[in-house]
């Protein structure tokens, strides 16, 4: 998934306004993609080798790029927002009947790899303030969210092998990089540079800023049951 905001060489942007009634120049790049995917297997044989799978990998990038441009507001700020909204939820559902024994396995992977980005190559950017904001938009961070489910229920007379997989990874990258011995970011007041994510673990239900969950559940036989289940915060790089 990309959305890009690309300002080539020669382009001039200007916002006019004054004190009364400043102008307003804003440009921003929002990726907002959610994937879902369900796998659900039943095998009833003397003897089997069994395997499902569910595997989504997202990657996606939210980028604005100004190379030779002028972007200004004669009596405003100049505003570059790039931010991810992104959700992956693989689920794998087996039964394995046998009469005698067998092997099966469950594997689901759940990955989302976002960059946020601005660059600024050889431009000028000139305004009341400059706010550059790479993994936030109206000051809202970025959200991600990445649960997997591996589910085996087996029956058989004798000791079977059941191993369910799961995993769920988020990798963040938010990165504002200035190039140039030409580019200039001229304010009047104040010029804010934040490529900080907030990864905070919330509970369930709350809606956490990045969330990554695993759950793994697989009763090898009939009457024992194990499960795991985990949330852990992920690091931005």
């Amino acid at each position: 998934f990309q959305a890009l905001v690309t300002l080539g060489d020669g382009a001039h942007l200007t916002s006019v306004g004054n004190n009364a009634d400043p102008g307003v120049l804003r440009i921003a790049a929002v990726n907002d993609y959610g994937a879902n995917d369900h796998v659900e297997v039943e095998s009833v044989s003397g003897f089997s080798i069994t395997s499902a799978r569910s595997d989504i990998v997202a990657h996606s990038l939210a980028g604005i790029a100004a190379n030779g441009t002028i972007i200004e507001n004669a009596a405003g700020d100049v505003v570059f927002e790039v931010k991810t909204k992104a959700a992956v939820r693989p689920d794998v559902s087996l039964l394995v009947v046998t009469a005698l024994t067998g092997f099966s396995d469950a594997i689901a992977n759940g990955q989302i790899f976002e960059e946020n980005r601005i660059d600024l190559d050889s431009a000028m950017l000139k305004g009341t303030n400059i706010n550059l904001f790479a993994g936030m938009k109206g000051g809202v961070p970025n959200i991600a969210s990445a649960f997997s489910n591996a589910q085996i229920t087996a029956f058989s007379l004798l000791p079977s092998i059941n191993v369910p997989v799961s995993n769920a990874d988020i990798t963040e990258s938010n990165i504002i990089s200035i190039q140039g011995t030409s580019t200039k970011v001229q304010a009047l007041e104040n010029v804010n540079l934040s490529a900080t994510p907030r990864l905070t673990e919330l509970p369930d239900g709350l809606g956490g800023k990045m969330r990554v969950g695993q759950l793994g559940i697989a009763p090898p036989q009939v009457p024992t049951e194990w499960s795991e289940k985990k949330y852990n915060p992920i690091e931005a790089l």
